[in-house]
């Protein structure tokens, strides 16, 4: 009676670097579609260039001081959360750390 092969054995499949490749350009696809361009933002040339006005810079300071604490709060939120998952909590417990 003849061997049968299976299909993994007959049909060769892609390569690492083939693997590879496809996470890359899945990656790179994705960061095109979703991520701003940086370019798109008005204020970040005026910050670097030193131009932007004082009161923007007052107003972006101010927004910070709401966001971040919430953000820590949130990470610890979650970090309690992962309690029977240490990786995780430790994880979210770094980023609330800051």
């Amino acid at each position: 009676m003849a061997s049968r092969r299976s299909r993994r054995d007959s049909a060769p499949g892609p390569t690492q670097d083939a693997k590879r490749r496809t996470a890359t350009e899945l990656l790179e696809t994705t960061i095109a579609q979703l991520a701003p361009d940086p370019r798109a933002n008005p204020l970040v040339p005026l910050i670097e260039r030193g131009a932007a006005p004082r009161e923007t810079l007052a107003a972006l300071a101010l927004e910070q001081g709401w966001v971040i604490p919430a953000d820590r709060r949130a990470f610890l939120h979650l970090a309690r959360r992962a309690v029977d998952r240490p990786e995780t909590a430790a994880f979210f417990t770094t980023l609330a750390e800051g």
